[in-house]
């Protein structure tokens, strides 16, 4: 337990570095209020403690074998990235590695003109690709006084489907607000206690199906569902580095995996139909 606790402890003080670093932490409050107490430690020294910790973690009794490996799989990418705040070089592929536990592979052109080509043929009319695509998804704009009224209805329909497919934690609840002014389209801001706040940026046009994604990927069965599930079953039982919710690490990269495949689950093979009830609503 010490050694997850010492790793809440150094994912806290990186975040102090750059805003945004911690996703969200919902764990001992005593811990965040004691770290927020302390000078902010050198993103060199951040990466040594760090790389520190992974040594100490090869040996230790205390932690099973699947939580010393996440552990450490955390701690390189904690390491990688203080290294990069002190301006240390390295090469686009092996950060991302290091931090994510993929490397970055570039994807062959032909996959993007195949894929152009059955936009090609799904869109209607004639004439330059991207002209008719830009009418299409005009066509298609939630209005931002409508967006509520649709993101509530398409919660309502996700949520009984995840329901179904998955089960949900006991007392969870998803709040939404419009924001402006902000650089992404969606947030999720897990607040712990099994409650999510997500704000959708209205500066940006949003299409009917990209609601319909952005809904499956922040609330259900997407980033709200997986961080309620985990609180529930592994921070509640005392698997205190869940808490604690990273970007720079390969935690974010599964996250991000779940929440793209969310539409799935709640899809059951139906080839993205929008529910007609949220066709009327988006009208």
């Amino acid at each position: 337990m010490e050694l997850a606790l010492r790793y809440v402890e150094l994912g806290l003080r990186l975040g102090r570095h750059v805003d945004g670093v911690v996703d969200s932490y919902f764990g001992p409050a005593e811990i965040a209020e004691r770290v927020d107490a302390e000078d902010v430690r050198p993103p060199d020294a951040l990466a040594d403690d760090a790389s520190a910790l992974r040594r100490e973690l090869q040996e230790a009794d205390e932690l099973g074998p699947r939580r010393r490996a996440w552990l450490g799989d955390q701690l390189l990418g904690i390491e990688t990235f203080a290294r990069r705040l002190t301006g240390e070089p390295l090469a686009y592929a092996d950060e991302v590695e290091r931090c994510f536990g993929l490397r970055p592979r570039r994807t062959p052109e032909d996959v993007f003109a195949a894929a152009h080509e059955r936009l090609d043929a799904a869109l209607p009319g004639e004439g330059d690709l991207v002209a008719r695509y830009a009418d299409w998804r005009a066509s298609q704009i939630v209005p931002p006084e409508a967006m509520l009224d649709v993101f509530s209805t398409l919660r309502t329909c996700f949520r009984a489907a995840t329901a179904a497919a998955l089960g949900l934690p006991r007392d969870e609840d998803v709040e939404t607000e419009l924001v402006r002014d902000e650089p992404w389209l969606a947030y999720n801001y897990y607040l712990g206690g099994r409650r999510s706040r997500i704000a959708i940026n209205v500066d940006l046009p949003i299409a009917a199906p990209e609601l319909v994604d952005l809904v499956a990927h922040e609330a259900y069965p997407g980033h709200h569902t997986e961080h309620a599930w985990k609180e529930q079953l592994l921070v509640d039982a005392g698997v205190v580095e869940e808490s604690l919710v990273l970007i720079p690490t390969p935690q974010s990269m599964v996250s991000e995996g779940i929440a793209e495949i969310a539409w799935e689950v709640v899809d059951g093979g139906g080839g993205r139909r929008l529910p007609r009830a949220v066709a009327g609503a988006a009208a």
